[in-house]
């Protein structure tokens, strides 16, 4: 008598799904929840396999910029004293964040974007501060 076994793939590959008529490229197969996946070989639907869509570069102006303001975030979060965080938590109770979650996104949304470098907390400047990076 004869086992057969499901492989189960994850990753990124390039190839052409089986029982499609999709182009050889490079596709990304993961596991999601049961019932949510579109691999029609597996039966409990359980993998999902979907086109490898290229990322935005991690070194972008713009993504420094959101570092840089996160990282400030994240450091006035650290200073805080535990009554502060207590009221952040309070307020946070009702909005399916938590405390530092919410702290973060209202200290992004009512502070500027860093105007320095994140690499040297500001200590380079070659411009007079003139440029600033959003």
């Amino acid at each position: 008598m004869q086992k057969h076994h499901n492989l189960e793939l994850t990753g990124t590959l390039s190839c052409v799904p089986l029982n499609t008529t999709k182009p050889f490229t490079k596709y990304v197969f993961q596991r999601t929840r049961a019932g949510h996946g579109n691999v029609i070989t597996d039966t409990a639907r359980k993998q999902q396999v979907r086109i490898w869509v290229k990322g935005t570069p991690s070194f972008s102006s713009a993504q420094t910029g959101a570092r840089g303001r996160l990282a400030l975030a994240v450091g006035a979060w650290q200073a805080l004293d535990a009554n502060s965080k207590k009221t952040w938590q309070d307020q946070a109770s009702n909005t399916g964040l938590n405390a530092f979650q919410l702290f973060i996104k209202n200290y992004c949304n009512t502070h500027a974007p860093a105007a320095h470098t994140i690499w040297d907390k500001g200590n380079t400047t070659w411009d007079s501060n003139t440029t600033f990076f959003d």
